[in-house]
């Protein structure tokens, strides 16, 4: 194992105990990284409220990965500082397939989320973080309230029983990526969107290449970050050995050591480098030409 320069964390599953919690030891890994030089930052599909919220509780680096890959953000304050939007006409249909269903919806739009009535009520029982609730906006009909706010539809994130989905449907829709957190959920975001891409950009912000990158994850939306890096780690069991529609498939492991472990974790495992084609798009060249064209905003006080 080369020298690692920056570990990227998955959080629910991951970083975070079964409680949702951040443990004195987890804590202390990341003291002991940093200690050495190596930057940690957080890589999550939530959203930039509360990657900044976990960040400064862990003592994380300046950057974050959120909504899956939909943006970076600063991990102090929670603002996009890039972020890649669902086209417009692409957005308003996946939100009506969705809405009216009983769906537990997170609705991220740019910066905001919002939360229809059933979601509400839903997500008060079964999501208790008090950083998203305290950011979320009620609405009786999110696609008036986008429409009436000028808001880009980012991402949709989804949560019920299986089978109750239109994953054919939203697969179909042009301009979008299907993936899912769980084995009970799934996460719309563009075409092309994922954490592996969007750390790509970060590392290359600070000048790190891939190669001498760790990440951390569990789940089928950190797959992209574990075959991008240098050192990948899946906590088990990786779940979410389906995708939805043909996204899902069958993921096979190895085992290898670790670098990094929250104390509660087991052994963890990773999926081979990516060859050909896909570890060449993810190298720093293929990056900073091709992935998403890279201008960055100046947003003062972050290196």
């Amino acid at each position: 194992m080369g020298k690692i320069d920056l570990i990227a964390l998955d959080l629910d599953g991951t970083f975070l105990d079964p409680a949702g919690e951040i443990s004195p030891a987890s804590l202390e890994a990341v003291q002991a990284a940093q200690a050495t030089g190596v930057k940690v930052v957080l890589s999550t599909g939530r959203s930039g409220w509360e990657a900044a919220h976990f960040s400064k509780l862990a003592g994380c680096d300046s950057l974050a990965v959120c909504l899956g890959g939909a943006a970076l953000c600063d991990a102090r304050t929670g603002r996009h500082l890039r972020r890649w939007d669902l086209p417009e006409e692409t957005g308003r249909r996946a939100l009506e397939l969705c809405l009216g269903r009983d769906i537990e919806l997170m609705i991220f739009a740019g910066e905001e989320i919002l939360l229809d009535p059933f979601s509400r009520r839903s997500l008060q029982r079964t999501y208790p973080f008090s950083v998203f609730h305290s950011r979320a906006v009620d609405t009786p009909d999110p696609l008036a309230y986008l429409a009436e706010h000028g808001l880009p539809l980012t991402k949709l994130h989804g949560d019920q029983k299986p089978g109750g989905y239109p994953l054919e449907e939203l697969a179909a829709l042009p301009g979008v990526s299907l993936t899912a957190s769980n084995d009970h959920d799934f996460e719309l975001v563009p075409a092309g969107v994922n954490k592996g891409r969007a750390l790509a950009l970060l590392a290359l912000m600070w000048g790190i290449p891939l190669e001498r990158c760790a990440a951390v994850g569990d789940s089928a939306n950190d797959l992209e970050m574990l075959q991008a890096v240098g050192s990948p780690w899946g906590t088990p069991p990786l779940r979410c050995r389906r995708r939805p529609s043909a996204l899902w498939r069958t993921t096979a492991m190895t085992a290898r050591p670790r670098p990094f472990s929250p104390a509660w974790s087991k052994p963890l495992q990773a999926p081979g480098r990516p060859s050909g084609r896909l570890g060449a798009f993810l190298s720093a060249e293929t990056a900073r030409s091709d992935i998403f064209s890279l201008t960055f905003p100046q947003v003062e006080g972050v290196p």
